[in-house]
């Protein structure tokens, strides 16, 4: 009865770390708190604790790995913690690609769940925030596995050689993308990729979803899903793009999806160089090109209407890319403060100022340890980031343990970084731009949450933001330093 209340306040504060992004306190916190939970609420916050990997928020420690076998290991534990321990396990081996292992886990969480007394089935848990009965959850989970199973036993398939010589090259096409599908519904978007990829080489010509297969590849570097793309999947990219025998619409497609992963890793020539070639291949389709269709998603839809929204992205790109340097001025930059912002009012202005200075500050113009000019030496940026630059070697090297903390590659944010709103064109939202806001959080599909610097919103709250429309002005790391800097 003790443990209840320490374990509510801890599973409080796991939530809320993990509003914030801060997703390695929140599983720790969702750990700690599994051990003083009541019974009924025990579930719950084993499902919160294992969402944080099954949604591809964390990697695995391995004290986690540690934890869900302990659980599953334990007969003491309860068949439905014990199964769906199996379950994520198997899961997180899959993604690493083992699949007989994986396989191995699902088969011992299914015998697992399939072994519940019609009496345990009725015992009352808390599932998904709501109260309900185990055999609801213990149903959900089974089916769940049974699912992944099949789709790993089909995958093995593939592998092995003599089904691979029993069958015709492009028979595995339909199956490939089928289970490339359920591992991106699965969250397992590198496993996801290399699927969706093979099914588009293994297909015939004449393969009706040959397409599909390329849009969801490139979707899944488009919306931030893969952060970085291999050295595999950038060169079969351009060999799409420069390949005279592909249809006109796969290699926009490819060009689209270079000039976007070029723009975000900060190479603008590039990213131009992309977009200029994929337009030039979208406009000089004909009127029979345009009035062809493809299959996209169970769906044939005109290659015009696809061609015009390549083109109204990669022009949108190109422009970005294109745009001269202008220096902002300090009434372009807009820093509203919430309720929570420490200090009186004279040590918020000297905040808000040196918020501004950083958003205003040109990378290069002088070296960012000893601040020397850049002159007429060349001053060489940080590699990672393209944030920072030095005059030498030895102060690069004597600014690393402070940079080190936040140096991450271009277009990487994370939650509690100050960003500054920009590129927003319609008139509902225009009024944002120069604005500097917090990150509270990642969402799906390259979405950020933000609110005011300071806010007293709670978790959950603020407002929705494309990851492409804000660039990083202070990164979470140094704004306690900044803080400290203007505090008397």
């Amino acid at each position: 009865m003790h443990g209840e209340p320490s374990g509510l306040i801890k599973f409080q504060a796991a939530t809320e770390a993990g509003s914030r992004g801060d997703w390695r306190a929140s599983a720790d916190t969702f750990r700690a708190s599994f051990e003083e939970a009541f019974a009924e609420k025990r579930f719950m916050v084993l499902y919160a604790f294992t969402a944080i990997f099954r949604n591809n928020w964390l990697q695995p420690s391995a004290s986690d790995l540690a934890f869900m076998r302990r659980i599953l290991q334990s007969e003491l534990e309860p068949v439905l913690h014990r199964a769906y321990c199996a379950n994520i396990i198997g899961l997180l081996i899959w993604r690493q690609g083992d699949l007989k292992a994986a396989a191995q886990r699902y088969r011992r969480g299914i015998a697992l769940a399939s072994s519940a007394t019609e009496a345990y089935r009725q015992d009352p848990i808390i599932f998904k925030y709501r109260y309900s009965c185990t055999g609801e959850a213990i149903d959900e989970l089974l089916d769940d596995m049974r699912i992944n199973l099949d789709f790993i036993g089909k995958q093995l398939s593939m592998v092995d050689p003599l089904a691979v010589r029993a069958r015709p090259k492009g028979s595995f096409a339909f199956m490939k993308m089928m289970i490339a599908t359920r591992a991106a519904d699965c969250e397992n978007y590198r496993v996801s990729a290399d699927l969706f990829r093979a099914a588009f080489e293994d297909a015939s010509p004449a393969f009706p979803h040959r397409f599909h297969c390329l849009h969801c590849f490139t979707a899944l570097f488009r919306d931030h899903h893969i952060p970085l793309p291999s050295a595999a999947d950038l060169a079969f990219l351009r060999d799409l793009l420069n390949s005279d025998s592909e249809p006109l619409i796969h290699r926009v497609y490819c060009g689209f999806t270079l000039g976007h992963l070029m723009w975000r890793r900060g190479d603008n020539r590039a990213a131009a160089k992309s977009c200029r070639h994929a337009i030039a291949l979208a406009e000089s389709a004909s009127a029979e090109d345009r009035l062809a269709t493809t299959m996209v998603w169970d769906q044939d839809k005109p290659i015009g209407d696809l061609l015009c929204e390549a083109l109204w992205s990669l022009r949108k790109i190109l422009a970005v890319s294109e745009r001269p340097r202008v220096p902002l001025a300090r009434t372009d930059v807009n820093v509203p403060f919430g309720l929570s912002v420490d200090g009186d009012a004279a040590q918020q202005d000297r905040l808000r100022e040196a918020i501004i200075d950083r958003a205003l500050h040109v990378p290069g113009s002088a070296c960012d340890m000893c601040g020397t000019s850049a002159g007429t030496d060349r001053l060489k940026y940080c590699a990672r980031c393209k944030r920072v630059a030095y005059c030498s070697a030895a102060c690069q090297r004597g600014a690393w343990a402070q940079h080190r903390p936040s140096c991450r590659p271009p277009r990487a944010f994370a939650a509690g970084d100050l960003v500054r709103i920009f590129g927003l064109t319609s008139p509902d939202h225009e009024v944002l731009v120069g604005t500097i806001v917090e990150l509270r959080g990642p969402e799906t599909g390259g979405l950020w949450r933000f609110v005011c610097i300071g806010s007293a919103l709670g978790p959950g709250h603020g407002e929705l933001i494309d990851g492409d429309s804000i660039v990083l002005v202070v990164p979470s790391h140094e704004r306690e330093q900044l803080a400290q800097d203007v505090a008397v």
